[in-house]
């Protein structure tokens, strides 16, 4: 897994656009069909203070939506088993 990137995050404070983190498990398999599993977490609001310059507003989004996903990706191994993916090595909290 990459590292995230700010672009949906910038998109995101100029439009007002809310960020729905999400997360898959499973590889791709082309003979057997998919073996993937998603789960999409609760929207993160973005109200852009007027105060706070857009680039560091946009970091922490993207710091935010990365826990976030992380998480998601926490409960996904409960239910289908660890894969790691997240480590604490690849996760910028």
């Amino acid at each position: 897994m990459h590292g995230f990137k700010s672009g949906a995050e910038v998109l995101a404070a100029k439009t007002g656009a809310a960020i729905v983190p999400a997360d898959v498990y499973g590889d791709y398999h082309l003979f057997f069909g998919r073996r993937q599993h998603m789960l999409a977490g609760k929207p993160i609001e973005v109200h852009l203070p007027e105060n706070v310059r857009a680039s560091v507003y946009t970091k922490e989004l993207m710091r935010q939506a990365e826990r976030e996903a992380a998480r998601l990706y926490g409960v996904l191994e409960d239910r289908y088993g660890a894969s790691g993916v997240y480590t604490p090595e690849k996760v910028h909290i």
